[in-house]
């Protein structure tokens, strides 16, 4: 079986991607935590099921 995460942004698109694994989910007294492995961006964080930031883009959180 696959597992996709998938994400949409405004009407008529959403973004996919591929998830290799699962690594963490749990809850804050805040926020829904997930970390996932994705075959694109590598390790991924979400909150509350949106995308924050993974691997092959935590190049730009930084620059900041």
């Amino acid at each position: 079986m696959e597992l996709w995460y998938t994400q949409g942004y405004i009407e008529n698109y959403r973004m996919s991607l591929k998830i290799n694994k699962t690594i963490y989910t749990g809850e804050s007294p805040y926020q829904e935590i997930a970390v996932l492995d994705t075959k694109l961006y590598g390790k991924m964080l979400l909150l509350d099921g949106i995308a924050q930031t993974s691997e092959k883009d935590e190049f730009m959180y930084h620059e900041m």
